[in-house]
């Protein structure tokens, strides 16, 4: 007896082909996001950083002057030493809407600045270990492990920490680049989480979540070294 073209088989097609379009609409969103991302740190650093560093070297031209009013001395020193840390807030933001340090330095360098810089402001234990040339794996895959290394440690800056420890193993196998993850807490899979794996599986790897082990998670990633 043939299945009638409406029947299950047809209706199973029918949901296969619309997962199928909200997964690629999914993955042209994130590239979207990623655009403006890009976009808003590139005016920022050009209009915002850039205006901020030329009024501090402004001050500071005049705090070097010999003949600086002793009583404008302590104020220029604030001026500066707040525009100075304007400066680096701003550029922080930059990195995070987009992080041209992977291109600069390379995913390893990147990783590190990023963990040693949640390390310096947070109580949480933070572990990276890298194996093998994980450099050259390609910019489309790097920024997206870097993305997913930002989700994780972003639990590990809040304070309280809500990730008090963990664990990043990133290795580069043949044809591979591997990131295993492991956490003390129960992460809960949101939005975010779900536009990663959509990322992950638009350049043809795999995310894997476990939660098998009360209070913790585990999270392996496997992505093509080129895409």
């Amino acid at each position: 007896m043939h299945e009638d073209a409406s029947g299950p088989r047809a209706a199973r097609n029918a949901e296969e082909l619309r997962i199928e379009e909200l997964r690629s609409l999914l993955a042209r969103v994130d590239a979207a996001h990623e655009v403006q991302r890009e976009r808003l740190a590139r005016e920022l650093h050009h209009k915002i950083v850039g205006s901020l560093s030329a009024a501090k070297m402004e001050c500071d031209w005049l705090l070097r002057r010999e003949r600086a009013n002793d009583a404008l001395r302590p104020r220029l020193q604030r001026l500066s030493d707040d525009l100075g840390e304007t400066i680096q807030y701003a550029r922080h933001l930059i990195g995070e809407l987009w992080p041209a340090i992977v291109g600069h330095l390379g995913l390893a360098s990147a990783l590190q600045q990023e963990i040693a810089d949640v390390r310096g402001r947070s109580a949480a234990s933070i572990d990276l270990d890298i194996e093998g040339d994980v450099d050259g794996i390609g910019e489309t895959p790097a920024i997206a492990l870097y993305r997913l290394t930002q989700q994780v440690v972003a639990g590990c800056a809040t304070d309280p920490p809500q990730v008090r420890e963990a664990r990043f193993a990133l290795r580069r196998t043949d044809g591979n680049v591997e990131l295993h993850i492991q956490l003390d807490a129960a992460l809960a899979w949101d939005d975010a989480w779900l536009l990663l794996e959509e990322r992950v599986a638009h350049l043809g790897g795999q995310l894997t979540w476990d939660q098998t082990r009360p209070g913790s998670t585990l999270i392996d990633v496997v992505l093509p070294a080129a895409a």
